[in-house]
């Protein structure tokens, strides 16, 4: 396992389970797309709607500006900003939102279709509600209950996916596969 621990080869093969899934299932899989430039995936970010006012998802929008202040004031040379999974842990230390705000940063700019962003943002916000009323960490995604907590707030914004045509039980599936990938790591 070159070097590697089984905690580490866990997480590892869950990231290829939901990867798998989100090219295989869903179609947002950017596979031979060119990668996009952080700024490019926080104007998406920032363009996201709130149709709803939804202060969670509004928490991401101004949030995800400050950490991509912060990721370019640290490589203002780099033409070419490299984002490293093993970066999430220090990145976003004791804060439930910037962790989301990473993943989503990361994924976007090496696995997903940026018109994924959207979706993954909404449903991000819902995870950060849920997180928040339950007084709960990351770390805590792993569990079934949370899972179905999350997908309760999806639910009524089923229809505004674009990602998941409506498709109640494959968004279950991805709240599931994201929300172990994330509480595992945390762990």
């Amino acid at each position: 396992m070159d070097n590697i621990n089984e905690e580490e080869f866990y997480i590892e093969e869950l990231q290829n389970d939901l990867l798998g899934f989100l090219g295989d299932r869903v179609g947002s899989l950017a596979m031979f797309e060119s990668k996009p430039k952080l700024a490019d995936i926080l104007k998406t970010i920032q363009d996201v709607k709130n149709k709803t006012n939804d202060q969670h998802l509004g928490e991401i929008k101004s949030q995800s500006k400050v950490m991509f202040d912060e990721i370019m004031r640290k490589n203002e040379k780099d033409i070419d900003i490299h984002i490293d999974y093993e970066d999430i842990k220090t990145v976003s230390e004791g804060s439930p939102l910037r962790a989301l705000i990473w993943f989503i940063l990361w994924s976007g700019r090496y696995n997903i279709k940026t018109n994924f962003i959207p979706d993954l943002c909404i449903i991000f916000g819902k995870v950060l509600k849920v997180l928040t009323e339950m007084q709960l960490d990351v770390s805590d995604l792993d569990n079934k209950l949370i899972w179905t907590n999350i997908m309760k707030e999806c639910d009524p914004d089923v229809g505004q996916f674009t990602y998941f045509s409506k498709n109640k039980d494959l968004l279950f599936e991805f709240i599931k596969k994201i929300c172990h990938l994330l509480g595992k790591t945390f762990e």
